[in-house]
């Protein structure tokens, strides 16, 4: 059964000589003006190339901590450093910048940008993450398209795609700067079964190739065990005031 398999998994340490990309203990998370939550409560390190996945029903704090990684959202305590950078010390705009050039990330509503294309979304990501533009970028960024299966796609607006459509657009921008650590949020969601596979398969290519850390979060018991490492957030959050 999964479940005993994320409870093994998560009593056995990680031993390794790599060096840690997340770094993050007891976060107090504001994810709204209302609420509060503590999530992460023991120590949790992922390292470098390592591949996670992240389980736990809905409101435990899954997204608040992908939203934490990439900078989005600010602890007001605990311990949180991402690639060595304590996030907590940096400024807005350097938080930006660590994303954006070293982070992939794919949120549950993609953040494409609207207006362009699904070529043009790639071909930003790459002038502000690695400064790279003309011929080479455009290569790099259609290659990444029809990797896809989108070649035929690259030239639509983004709000004119599918979901689906979208949602492979988004992944394709999280990978086209082969970043040092991916973040997926539910990244096969808006897929069927055999698609989301198929996707799932393409982006482990990529990590390889880029060499990347993984952090995906997922309510698929299939997805999570393709996983080498499962972090079981079932009972790690309450809101403040209620541990």
């Amino acid at each position: 059964m999964i479940t005993a398999m994320i409870m093994e998994k998560n009593l056995m340490p990680t031993t390794t000589d790599r060096p840690r990309v997340v770094e993050c203990a007891d976060l107090l998370l504001h994810p709204d003006k209302e609420h509060s939550i503590r999530i992460c409560p023991a120590d949790f390190s992922i390292h470098s190339g390592e591949r996670w996945a992240l389980m736990g029903p809905s409101g435990c704090g899954k997204t608040s901590l992908v939203n934490a990684l990439c900078g989005l959202l600010t602890p007001t305590s605990g311990t949180l450093k991402v690639l060595g950078q304590d996030l907590r010390l940096l400024r807005a705009g350097e938080r930006d910048r660590l994303r954006g050039k070293r982070l992939g990330v794919v949120h549950q509503n993609f953040h494409l940008l609207h207006g362009f294309s699904a070529l043009e979304n790639l071909l930003i990501a790459l002038r502000f993450s690695a400064d790279e533009t003309g011929r080479g970028a455009r290569k790099r960024a259609t290659e990444m398209l029809a990797s896809a299966g989108l070649e035929k796609r690259a030239g639509t607006r983004v709000e004119r795609l599918s979901r689906g459509e979208a949602q492979r657009v988004a992944l394709a921008r999280a990978l086209v700067h082969r970043p040092e650590l991916l973040l997926t949020d539910e990244p096969t969601a808006s897929l069927d079964a055999e698609r989301g596979n198929e996707m799932l398969d393409w982006m482990e290519s990529l990590r390889q190739e880029a060499g990347c850390a993984w952090l995906c979060v997922t309510h698929n018991p299939a997805i999570a065990d393709r996983f080498d490492q499962v972090l079981d957030a079932r009972n790690w959050s309450a809101p403040e005031g209620q541990r």
